[in-house]
């Protein structure tokens, strides 16, 4: 099912998002908003996940979990990590499938950004998300309801 799209602004190499609400450093996004965890994967890495079942990159095996951002986080991650990229893949992970191996903790590589970032410590597989999306530069429209997330 596709939502709704709203565009995101792209100007002078930043992805921004309207809202920049925090959780408190002793709450979870899951305690708060159902399934807001996500996976952006370039479209040779999202090939590879289709082939092989599993969204784990090369750059979570090195670092020994899984990247992932909450809505709120994704316009950071998406400049910081894929100022480069013209087309992505962002997935919305069922947090309901992930248990204690999701953890909650300080930005790995540590850039200066604040707050708590999802990591997840197993094979994030693909049969556990939830929805996905093709999202390209321009606009990196990203749907109405990811952005609807980020106001809490």
């Amino acid at each position: 099912m596709k939502s709704a799209f709203v565009s995101v602004l792209f100007a002078a190499g930043l992805f921004c998002i309207a809202s920049c609400a925090r959780t408190p450093e002793n709450m979870s996004r899951s305690q708060s908003q159902p399934n807001d965890v996500y996976k952006i994967m370039t479209l040779a890495q999202w090939e590879t996940a289709m082939r092989t079942g599993s969204l784990l990159t090369q750059l979570d095996r090195d670092d020994g979990f899984v990247h992932l951002s909450a809505s709120r986080q994704l316009a950071g991650t998406l400049a910081r990590f894929f100022a480069e990229e013209d087309h992505l893949i962002l997935i919305q992970v069922d947090e309901s499938q992930l248990g204690s191996k999701l953890v909650w903790e300080a930005p790995y590589p540590n850039d200066g950004r604040g707050g708590i970032f999802p990591h997840y410590y197993g094979d994030l597989k693909m049969s556990q998300s939830v929805e996905y999306w093709e999202i390209e530069r321009g606009a990196f429209d990203l749907p109405l309801s990811v952005i609807n997330q980020s106001e809490y």
